[in-house]
């Protein structure tokens, strides 16, 4: 599935070939305090870079994991 039908067939209540994710866009990215905390509960001990307002670049671990 691309993206745009993956997240089409979620909002229509079906379920999609995986859980659509939009994690690491400049407006869709996580809070530093967030991914702090997911970062502990996966176990990363990644380097946090940040951007604007503590806005995260998530690391490619977590988002291969996710």
């Amino acid at each position: 599935m691309k993206p745009r039908e993956r997240l089409l067939t979620s909002l229509r209540h079906r379920e999609p070939d995986r859980i659509p994710l939009d994690l690491g866009a400049m407006m869709t990215t996580i809070e530093n305090g967030a991914y702090d905390k997911l970062k502990l509960h996966l176990g990363i001990e990644a380097e946090t870079k940040t951007f604007i307002r503590d806005h995260v670049i998530p690391d490619e671990q977590i988002l291969k994991l996710l």
